[in-house]
């Protein structure tokens, strides 16, 4: 890049340094920005890709990372679907809402599910043993049918007999 000529291993080593240290991002030279079209034929793809997922990863609004310790890697957002982001590079399934690994359940850390709880608390509904689905009762007896077609005790929970 202009007006300072770099060797190869120089400017790898350049790019490299910017991706691991988001202070030094982007790869600049007398603090002007280095574009990456200008030596994208030097740089080894993998470099590029890396630098490219960088770029997504500050771009990102509260970006999501990987839950393993020993990964720690930036989860794309068309790598989260419901809630679970999928690393791919160890392959973690990662609750984007706790930031831990993947659980069964409703994510007690949701904040929707806290609004949700406490409606049902105010309201008296109760939760299907077998699904955990809301339910309330209307009229009737205590006799209740879920959608998952589970028979339970309205009051006490226990399966239907």
């Amino acid at each position: 890049p202009e007006p300072h000529t770099y060797c190869r291993d120089c400017l790898v080593g350049l790019f490299r340094s910017s991706i691991t240290n988001t202070e030094l991002f982007p790869p600049r030279c007398c603090k002007v920005p280095i574009s990456l079209d200008v030596c994208h034929a030097l740089l080894p793809k993998v470099l590029i890709k890396d630098f490219d997922l960088k770029v997504e990863e500050l771009a990102t609004i509260n970006p999501k990372y990987c839950s393993s310790s020993s990964c720690a890697k930036f989860l794309r957002l068309e790598d989260i679907k419901s809630g679970i982001g999928t690393c791919h590079f160890c392959m973690q399934k990662t609750c984007v809402t706790c930031k831990e690994k993947q659980h069964s359940g409703l994510c007690p850390d949701d904040p929707h599910v806290g609004a949700l709880m406490g409606l049902a608390e105010r309201l008296k509904w109760q939760r299907c043993t077998n699904c955990k689905n809301m339910v309330e009762l209307s009229m009737g007896c205590f006799h209740m049918i879920c959608k998952c077609k589970h028979e339970f005790c309205y009051v006490c929970g226990v399966k239907w007999k």
